[in-house]
């Protein structure tokens, strides 16, 4: 079966050179699509931990009071409170340079930015007095894993490198309030102002070795996130913002904000950014399923005669049925291998602007279900041709 349904597929490829070509489109657009959502969910999934329709998002300090936050008196003092996020984010000094570190608690905090080589600070065994660091590619003392670096009464391991394009969370210092998402909690390492390099160090290190109070927000990023529980009730909502009022004198709308319509904002943005792709890829999909059901039709008119044959030496419908398959199922991993390598190209080349590549399992899933639905399409339409044409008449039409 398998070696006549690759026959019919060599015997058939000049014929069905458009249906590749349109098979191919649809996975290009797909794997791009995938890479565009998973490139922004991942940055969304990064803080789901904290980051949901039941929370508060509160800056450093009181505009009018200058008063920092404290982690001891926020836990004390608020009601149903699940988690309070906030980063260490504070600024050193070596040789001249300006450097930015933060630090986020990992069971808060998912996200990691892809590294260069190392590993992340996190993954690596922890040393009495040392700090364990991710550090930016523009590091002007060394890059080298392993190498052990003093700076400002820090005593930092680089254990891994990231380049300057990726995004960081906890280092933003800006927060629109009108349009507030997921990407307050984010920004690219060179967008970073006033800094020559940046140090991402393990949570649990600089908590223990910072030779800082870190308990105080004055050592924090720009923003904090309070995670209440699902079910709190909007009277202990009033009450928690009461409490941030009386204590730091917090208004709502200017040092603090619900989170509600900035978690709903984020899902809205997150679609409009992918759905050009997504309509794009819909008329393609129809436009291919036209054309396979199309395709399989000539292809089964083409092939009468080479079945009537197959028939007379013994072969039945459904075995026919299977080498068919076997032939677009060829078609669709020839497709899938010119697609993937389209998308490296395309990638690579910076041919459009803005695109993101990856590959994950989610690549896979969604390749896999374009893929029955697509043989599905193109073998259904021939399977029902097939049951009705009587191998007789294919016979004394043979004979005329």
């Amino acid at each position: 079966m398998i070696r006549l349904g690759f026959r019919e597929f060599i015997r058939n490829i000049k014929r069905n050179v458009l249906i590749i070509i349109q098979m191919v489109a649809v996975y290009i657009i797909a794997i791009f699509t995938v890479s565009a959502f998973e490139e922004q969910y991942r940055l969304m999934d990064g803080v789901s931990g904290v980051f949901d329709d039941t929370g508060m998002i509160v800056l450093k300090s009181s505009i009018s009071s200058g008063d920092y936050l404290n982690i001891d008196e926020m836990e004390k003092m608020l009601v149903k409170v699940d988690a309070i996020e906030y980063s260490i984010n504070y600024n050193l000094e070596k040789n001249g340079y300006s450097i930015e570190l933060v630090a986020s608690n990992p069971e808060n905090i998912s996200y990691r930015p892809e590294l260069i080589k190392g590993k992340w600070c996190e993954d690596v065994p922890h040393e009495e007095g040392v700090i364990n660091a991710v550090v930016s590619t523009n590091m002007p003392f060394g890059q080298e894993i392993g190498k052990i670096v003093e700076i400002d009464g820090h005593t930092f391991k680089i254990t891994g490198i990231v380049d300057t394009k990726e995004m960081v969370y906890g280092t933003s210092s800006r927060y629109t309030y009108k349009e507030s998402s997921y990407l307050e909690y984010y920004q690219p390492i060179n967008d970073i102002n006033n800094i020559d390099c940046l140090i991402i160090a393990s949570f649990e290190d600089i908590q223990k070795y910072s030779p800082y109070k870190t308990n105080y927000s004055s050592m924090w990023g720009f923003i904090a996130t309070v995670d209440f529980e699902d079910d709190i009730t909007d009277e202990e909502i009033k009450y928690n913002m009461k409490q941030m009022t009386e204590r730091y004198k917090y208004e709502e709308g200017s040092e603090m904000m619900l989170t509600d319509e900035m978690y709903d904002y984020s899902w809205r943005l997150i679609m409009l950014k992918i759905m050009p792709m997504l309509m794009l890829l819909a008329v393609i999909v129809i436009v291919l399923v036209v054309s396979l059901i199309i395709s399989g039709t000539i292809n089964v008119l083409y092939e009468r005669r080479n079945y009537g044959i197959y028939f007379i030496c013994g072969n039945n419908w459904k075995n026919t049925f299977k080498f068919s398959l076997v032939n677009w199922f060829v078609m669709s991993i020839t497709s899938i291998i010119l697609a993937i390598g389209a998308c490296v190209f395309i990638y690579s080349k910076k041919l459009i602007k803005g695109l993101i590549l990856s590959f994950t399992g989610i690549h896979v899933i969604a390749i896999a279900c374009i893929t029955v639905v697509m043989l599905f399409v193109a073998v259904f339409i021939p399977y029902i041709k097939l049951r009705r044409i009587q191998p007789v008449s294919i016979l004394k039409e043979n004979n005329k």
